[in-house]
């Protein structure tokens, strides 16, 4: 195994790695127990604007 195989299989991995990482992050996203909080999360924005008016 020369360097360019295993710079080869280190990109492979990576690829692996991320995928893997969505994947987990878009499932805890959607988790029914996560729900509730993440909603609060998107309003907070909206909050900020209405207590300035």
């Amino acid at each position: 195994m020369d360097l360019g195989d295993l710079y080869q299989l280190a990109g492979q991995l990576w690829v692996v790695w991320l995928v893997l990482l969505f994947a987990g992050i878009m499932v805890w996203t959607f988790l029914p127990r996560n729900q509730d909080r993440l909603k609060s999360y998107a309003d907070l924005p909206l909050n900020d604007d209405a207590e300035e008016r």
